[in-house]
C-alpha cells in the first residue's frame, strides 16, 4: 500500500500538446514539474513491477493520494481546474478548518520591530523571562493557563 501524501505532484502530462498561450517561464516550470511528477510515476511503476511474488501480480495493490489540490494545474495538458478522475472525496480546507481538522493557515509578515530574533523565535524563553512570581506553581513551574495566554499570539 502507498500513501502518496501531497499526491497532485504525481502525474503525466495528457498526450495532447496543450502548451499554447504559456509564456517561457511558465513553460519552463510546467516541464520542471512534469518532470518531476513522472520520476514519481515511474518509480511507483518500478515498484509495481518489482513484486517477489511474481511479475504477474501487481506489487502495489493499494495507492492513495491525498492532496489539498486534487486537479489538474494550467499546462498539465489536461483541461485546467478539472477534478482528478480517481478522486473519492473532496473535503475542502475551508470544511477541514470549520470542523477544527485543520488550524486556520497564518500568512508570514515583516517583523519590523528591529528585535535580532523574529517575535515567536525562543519562544519558550521569552515566555518565562515575562512571568512575575505569582504566576509560578510550587516547585518552579509557570501555570499552565499563564503559559497559554502568553503563547496565544504564536498558537
Amino acid at each position: 500500500m502507498v500513501l502518496n501524501d501531497e499526491g497532485h505532484h504525481c502525474w503525466r502530462p495528457a498526450a495532447t500538446p496543450g502548451l499554447e498561450g504559456l509564456s517561457a517561464e511558465e513553460r519552463k516550470k510546467l516541464e520542471e514539474e512534469a518532470s518531476e511528477a513522472t520520476v514519481w510515476v515511474d518509480g511507483l511503476e518500478r515498484i509495481n513491477k518489482a513484486n517477489p511474488a511474481g511479475h504477474d501480480k501487481p506489487g502495489i495493490l493499494f495507492c492513495v493520494d491525498l492532496s489539498a489540490t486534487p486537479f489538474y494545474i494550467k499546462g498539465s495538458r489536461y483541461p485546467e481546474g478539472r477534478p482528478f478522475p480517481w478522486l473519492i472525496s473532496d473535503f475542502g480546507l475551508v470544511d477541514a478548518i470549520e470542523s477544527g481538522i485543520v488550524k486556520i493557515p497564518r500568512l508570514p509578515v515583516t517583523d519590523t520591530t528591529g528585535r535580532p530574533d523574529p517575535k515567536y523565535f525562543k519562544l519558550w524563553e521569552k515566555i518565562k523571562e515575562t512571568l512575575k512570581p505569582a504566576q509560578f506553581l510550587p516547585g518552579g513551574r509557570p501555570k499552565p493557563e499563564v503559559v497559554y495566554e502568553e503563547a496565544q499570539g504564536a498558537l
